[in-house]
């Protein structure tokens, strides 16, 4: 299966399960990894043969400043809704990075999302 990766888009939310964490935006990383055929858009050099990253791409960044989520794993989720939604695409995994999220250790969410 091909797969576009859109990576490392930084967005700033309201996140987290403390009540200072609700109180202020921070900053998540994104990195998307979207599986659908694109030998058709690879052939045509055709914009409908494929999905369009910068769609997504502002997707994410509306979902970012329009929600607010307690757990990392529920914004992956709603992510993974989003990229889901679209007909071409087959599969996808999220990632989410939450770079204050430890003192000590990077921490990231991946969901792996697959259609029937």
């Amino acid at each position: 299966m091909d797969k576009i990766h859109i990576g490392g888009l930084e967005l700033l939310t309201v996140i987290g399960t403390l009540p200072e964490e609700q109180e202020r935006r921070q900053s998540l990383l994104l990195d998307l990894e979207i599986a659908l055929d694109l030998a058709a858009a690879g052939r045509s050099d055709d914009l409908t043969q494929t999905i369009d990253y910068s769609e997504i791409e502002s997707r994410m960044i509306r979902l970012a400043e329009t929600t607010h989520f307690q757990l990392v794993e529920a914004f992956a989720q709603a992510a993974a809704d989003i990229v889901m939604s679209y007909e071409k695409v087959a599969a996808c995994t999220v990632t989410v990075t939450k770079p204050g999220a430890s003192r000590r250790a990077t921490v990231k969410v991946e969901l792996n999302r697959t259609k029937a």
